[in-house]
């Protein structure tokens, strides 16, 4: 629509050439921007990912159980609060748009 416009303005003869590079390269970014959201994270790896967390968190929640620290309650939180935050940023991270 662009172009017929520009046709149709009766203007100098290197407005074409210009306003379609223009114009390519702006479909270009929008292209780019529809492949990035149309390629998400695996689903295989998003639940390896989670399996990974679970495990790291039941190992260290065994030997934070078997120390004889009083500290190991607080670290285990903090780990836990660390880990699983973790993944909920990569989460949204990686749908940067959300359900918009």
């Amino acid at each position: 629509f662009a172009l017929v416009g520009a046709a149709e303005s009766k203007g100098p003869n290197n407005i074409f050439g210009t306003l379609s590079q223009k114009l390519f390269l702006i479909r270009s970014g929008q292209q780019v921007i529809i492949d990035t959201l149309s390629l998400p994270v695996p689903f295989q790896y998003f639940h390896l990912l989670t399996t990974m967390i679970c495990a790291n968190l039941g190992l260290w929640a065994y030997s934070m159980g078997l120390t004889d620290s009083i500290f190991a309650p607080v670290v285990f939180f903090f780990a836990s609060l660390i880990f699983i935050g973790m993944m909920e940023l990569s989460s949204d991270l990686s749908d940067p748009f959300g359900d918009d």
